[in-house]
């Protein structure tokens, strides 16, 4: 089993999930830009204001399975639907309501000087945000549609009793530019239901197998609601985003053909048997996924929309077989990777785990399941404490968060990343990036390096003090050092405005031998 012991296998789990979630200040940027756009269009100079706008969450950032991107310029991609309740298909066309809703926003834009205009795709309208927390967020125009949702349900054969468990009245018909009918009146829109999905999902959330903090269960089942974003996630949740970062790591060269978060969302919810392990919820998942497709016999697949059964999620692998082929050989690695990850070779196979899963991501898991990062933080504690590292000289008050990462090379080549604590030899160059999230401009920044050791001391280098380094301007500052004294050093970094420290980094250790 993994380490030996069931509940480290769930340690290791959770940390896994830990790694994965957004960050505090994402998440604050993105509650804050859904609650904003939502109150603009709804503002009483607003065109839209008697066709009572309600502006709601879809997607991933909905069902709590929203993951970091896979990359640090990697974009946070949302989803949000404007439902214009007070507006029928009978008096306007897809393009007025488009056009109406993108009006608002455009001025929406202009009144907070985005950099980047409105950009208008196929159905929705997209916002560009030009900040640290890199997000842009997909706006899809709509207006209810109950009695057209049910109307097409009636005609794909579905039973009036099937249409009762659906969730129908929240259905909405949604803009399509490329519609032969986007600029006449017609009630043939495209159709869509997220948040009835959604309502689906929940119910497929709920832990029905609990062994132990029934109580803890119990209110996380009924926190599965949409923004602001759940404090508590459930099983299935959790296995979701593993599968997704999995997929994100398989495909990172390929996005265009890698299976879709709708189907794998769809397939795990079918699978998942309401398992209170994370351990048990993963097996269950992921060998049960496959036999959630049905397929013909001529390898024909579907796999059903919950809320909307005349709807096949896969119904373009028949015309770019190339997804479906993915799909299955990113089954088939998956539960090759999950065999690994189970087996009593745990950690011999790290490497082989950080190739399937992402390097950042497994040495973080492995640093908070085996004790390592109690052992770093003693470690820091002890360096801090020495009396040549000069102490804090300004009044703290944290607000935001600041962290370092490290690259080294050797004569201008082989550059790599060095993680803190790692040991390095002598004769290596460094080169310091500490990364400001959720700041603004025109702070102080202030580097502190401190060396320890007898050949640091010889040589009368064991520095410590704090050294100012000018003012943030693009949500980053870097410091180049070498490896010279054997040792354990370190480097943080301070962000101060009106003589207040606002952010500190944890101390990034460099262990010379």
């Amino acid at each position: 089993m993994l380490l030996q012991d069931q509940n480290k296998i769930e340690k290791f789990l959770e940390n896994f999930i830990k790694s994965l979630e957004i960050s505090d200040s994402a998440k604050e940027k993105a509650e804050k830009r859904y609650e904003s756009i939502g109150n603009w269009l709804s503002r009483e100079e607003s065109v839209l204001v008697d066709f009572k706008p309600e502006f709601y969450s879809q997607g991933s950032i909905r069902l709590g399975t929203t993951i970091k991107p896979l990359n640090e310029d990697g974009e946070y991609d949302l989803d949000a639907v404007c439902l214009l309740s007070n507006l029928r298909l009978d008096v306007c066309t897809q393009k007025n309501v488009k056009k109406l809703i993108g009006h608002e926003l455009r001025l929406y834009v202009k009144a907070n000087n985005f950099n980047k205009p409105l950009d208008e795709g196929k159905r929705c309208w997209t916002l560009e945000y030009s900040d640290s927390a890199q997000f842009h967020l997909d706006i899809l125009p709509s207006i209810p549609d109950e009695a057209g949702f049910i109307s097409m349900l009636e005609s794909s054969g579905i039973t009036m009793d099937s249409i009762q468990t659906l969730h129908t009245s929240t259905a909405i018909a949604i803009t399509d530019n490329q519609s032969s009918n986007y600029s006449v009146i017609n009630e043939n829109w495209n159709k869509s239901n997220p948040k009835g999905y959604h309502e689906w999902f929940k119910k497929r959330c709920v832990v029905t197998q609990v062994t132990a903090d029934s109580i803890t269960m119990k209110s996380a089942n009924e926190s599965v609601e949409e923004i602001p974003i759940q404090p508590i996630k459930l099983p299935l949740q959790k296995v979701i985003m593993i599968l997704k970062r999995h997929r994100d790591v398989m495909f990172e060269n390929d996005t265009e053909h890698k299976p879709i978060s709708i189907i794998i969302t769809t397939l795990s919810a079918r699978a998942y048997k309401g398992t209170e392990s994370l351990e048990n919820t993963l097996h269950d998942v992921i060998n049960g996924i496959e036999r959630k497709i049905t397929c013909d016999i001529d390898k024909n697949c579907v796999v059903l929309n919950p809320i909307n059964p005349s709807e096949n999620f896969a119904d373009k692998w028949a015309d770019e077989p190339i997804k479906k082929d993915n799909f299955f050989k990113w089954l088939i690695r998956l539960k090759n990777d999950y065999n690994y990850l189970i087996s009593n070779n745990y950690i011999d196979n790290k490497l082989l785990l950080e190739n399937s899963f992402g390097k950042n991501t497994i040495q973080s898991t492995y640093k908070d399941s085996l004790g390592i990062k109690d052992k770093l933080i003693i470690k820091a504690k002890k360096l801090l404490s020495l009396t040549h590292v000069q102490k804090p000289k300004w009044t703290m008050n944290i607000q935001y968060n600041v962290y370092i990462t490290c690259k080294i090379s050797k004569d201008g080549m082989l550059q790599k990343q060095l993680q803190s604590n790692e040991a390095i030899e002598k004769n290596w160059s460094l080169r310091f990036e500490a990364k400001i999230e959720n700041i603004g401009s025109g702070r102080k920044f202030y580097w502190q390096v401190a060396n320890s050791g007898e050949e640091a001391r010889e040589a009368n280098c064991l520095r410590g003090d704090l050294s100012y380094d000018g003012i943030i301007e693009k949500g980053k500052k870097s410091k180049n050092e070498s490896t010279s004294y054997t040792g354990s050093h370190f480097v943080r970094c301070f962000i101060i405005q009106n003589n207040i420290c606002v952010a500190v980094s944890e101390p990034f250790i460099v262990n010379i031998t």
